[in-house]
C-alpha cells in the first residue's frame, strides 16, 4: 500500500469514527454534556433536550450551573474541579425548563480538545430510582410494623 492510500484509508477511518460517536451520543438514554471550563454547555445531545425541555440551542446558551437546583450549588465549584480532572460521579438535584426539581446521578470527565479542555457529563435521571427507593424504604417500615404487631399478639 502506498502512502497516498494509507493516507485517504486514515481519513475515511477517522470519518467513520467521528459518525459512529455522533449517532451513539444522539441515540444515548441518558443526557450528554459538553461543558467548558468557565461552566457554559458547548454541547447537549437529543436526550438532553427532552429530559430539560430546552432546545439544544437553549442549552447551548447556558452555564452547567442554571441546570442545577438552587440549594446543590455550594458544592458546585468544588465538584466541577474534582470532574475536570480525573473525574467524578455523584448525585445531585437538577431543575427543568419548567421548574421541576428533579434527582440525576452524574458521571463527569475531563477531555482534551483542540480548542481547550472540556468536561463531558453523563447525566442519569434519577427519578424512577429515587422512588422505588423510596417505596423500598415504606415496605420495610411496614413489614417492621406487622412483626412487631404479631409478636405482641
Amino acid at each position: 500500500m502506498d502512502k497516498t492510500n494509507g493516507i485517504r484509508r486514515q481519513a475515511r477511518d477517522a470519518e467513520w469514527d467521528t459518525t459512529f460517536f455522533r449517532c451513539v451520543a444522539e441515540q444515548a438514554c441518558d443526557a450528554i454534556l459538553g461543558i467548558r471550563l468557565d461552566g457554559s454547555i458547548c454541547y447537549a445531545n437529543l436526550h438532553a433536550t427532552g429530559m430539560y425541555g430546552y432546545t439544544r440551542d437553549e442549552l447551548c446558551n447556558m452555564s452547567i450551573q442554571a441546570l442545577r437546583a438552587p440549594e446543590t450549588l455550594g458544592d458546585f465549584a468544588e465538584l466541577f474541579y474534582r470532574a475536570s480532572g480525573n473525574g467524578i460521579m455523584f448525585r445531585t438535584m437538577h431543575r427543568r425548563q419548567d421548574g421541576r426539581m428533579f434527582p440525576v446521578e452524574v458521571n463527569s470527565r475531563g477531555v482534551d480538545f483542540p480548542d481547550g479542555r472540556i468536561v463531558v457529563s453523563i447525566i442519569r435521571d434519577n427519578t424512577i430510582n429515587e422512588k422505588l427507593t423510596q417505596d423500598l424504604q415504606e415496605v420495610r417500615v411496614f413489614s417492621d410494623c406487622l412483626l412487631r404487631a404479631a409478636n405482641v399478639i
